[in-house]
């Protein structure tokens, strides 16, 4: 059984979710690589990609962003393409506990990082 917690706030603030980029590298190591160059994430016009919050903390880190043409998902097709082959590849199987689905997306990122040519 799952069970969460639900707060609520009057106003949400950028400040008040902890940043998963910032885990996200830390689980990785990239946080200890030396980048050549500077990342420039590519989305379409989400609610959540054109907030002020985001693109105050894309200044912050001077970090350009590029969005894609609205309505058009061909933009985003590599990760699009990426999600779709997850999909297709976790519903092939029955997953009884958490942990296997995990282990099962955990796989399928190792495979499409190291062993699928780009």
């Amino acid at each position: 059984m799952l069970s969460h917690h639900l707060e609520t706030r009057q106003r949400h603030a950028a400040e008040d979710v902890t940043d998963p980029s910032t885990h996200a590298l830390e689980a990785s190591g990239c946080n200890t690589v030396k980048a050549s160059h500077q990342p420039r994430p590519v989305s379409d016009n989400g609610p959540f990609y054109i907030a002020g919050d985001l693109a105050k903390w894309l200044t912050r880190k001077n970090i350009k962003h590029i969005l894609g043409a609205s309505f058009l998902p061909q933009t985003q097709g590599k990760i699009e393409r990426w999600h779709q082959t997850l999909k297709w590849r976790i519903l092939l199987e029955n997953y009884h506990l958490p942990g296997n689905l995990e282990q099962q997306i955990a796989a399928f990122i190792d495979h499409y990082n190291n062993r699928i040519y780009h």
